[in-house]
């Protein structure tokens, strides 16, 4: 009986202990769901918005600290993303890496 919960907890240590192994080093499990919601309100926000195309925007979120990834169309479009980002609650910073897509002639 004991072997066997030794072998449960020790897989679902292997399990849930690998599948947030990103955040592990770098935040709590207060902070990592803090992040996500974060993360969840910056991407509503952006969706709501019809100058910025966030489809193909990426939201990243670690201790309240917003990273913006992908291509738009234009600069407006970039910093109007930085700035959207920059008002939900709980966020700190937002880095903007966001490239605009080359015009084609």
């Amino acid at each position: 009986m004991f072997k066997n919960k030794l072998l449960i907890a020790l897989f679902s240590l292997f399990v849930f202990g690998f599948s947030s192994a990103n955040y592990a080093a770098t935040e709590t499990t207060t902070q990592y769901v803090k992040s996500s919601a974060i993360t969840a309100d910056v991407k509503a926000k952006l969706l709501a918005d019809a100058d910025v195309k966030s489809l193909h925007i990426t939201v990243k979120t670690v201790k309240d600290r917003v990273v913006l990834t992908g291509y738009v169309n234009t600069d407006a479009q970039k910093e109007k993303a930085a700035s959207i980002a920059s008002t939900a609650e709980g966020v700190k910073s937002v880095t903007n890496r966001l490239k605009v897509k080359p015009k084609k002639d």
